[in-house]
């Protein structure tokens, strides 16, 4: 379990944080979980259904926890921060990769346009105009509160470039 937790660090060091790698970092967790619990239940002599509950609230945990990770975000600024543009180690920053996260991850590419001198090129090229796009009127089903707070964030601060995606993913 420890191995693999730290082959999956040096995987994420090399070659950058993604969501899938995000997952798998969840998912050990939730296995390492696992094994305490069942440490737990054989020194305290708990009965299986003791077990059984456990793990179902530390998934159930987990889960609604989740549920309020920004993991667009997270994934963008933690390559953005360890790239090696920045950091000077590390992988090269993937702009198409992080552009294709969503609006969240482009607000964090806008963040660091003047830090890393080739997001300026490769942003213009990616996102033209991405500001008309999520200004125009959507179907009411595809309404999402993350791009409404991105659509209340750049009514509130018109000085932002229009470098903002309407594509919704993440």
């Amino acid at each position: 379990m420890i191995s693999s937790i730290l082959r999956l660090d040096l995987y994420v060091a090399v070659y950058s944080l993604t969501y899938l790698r995000l997952a798998a970092f969840i998912w050990m967790a939730l296995v390492a979980a696992g094994l305490l619990l069942i440490l737990i239940q054989i020194i305290l002599r708990k009965p299986n259904s003791w077990l059984l509950a456990a793990n179902a609230a530390t998934l159930a945990l987990v889960l609604y926890a989740c549920c309020f990770i920004d993991a667009p975000w997270l994934v963008t600024t933690y390559n953005v921060e360890h790239c090696r543009e920045i950091s000077g180690s590390g992988a090269n920053l993937d702009v198409q990769y992080l552009g294709s996260l969503g609006p969240q991850a482009q607000l964090v590419l806008e963040s660091h346009r003047n830090e890393v001198p080739a997001l300026l090129s490769a942003m213009d090229r990616q996102f033209p105009d991405a500001r008309s796009a999520l200004s125009q009127a959507e179907n009411w089903r595809a309404w999402s509160f993350r791009t409404w707070r991105i659509k209340r964030y750049l009514a509130n601060n018109p000085d932002t470039p229009p470098h903002i995606s309407s594509d919704d993913r993440g």
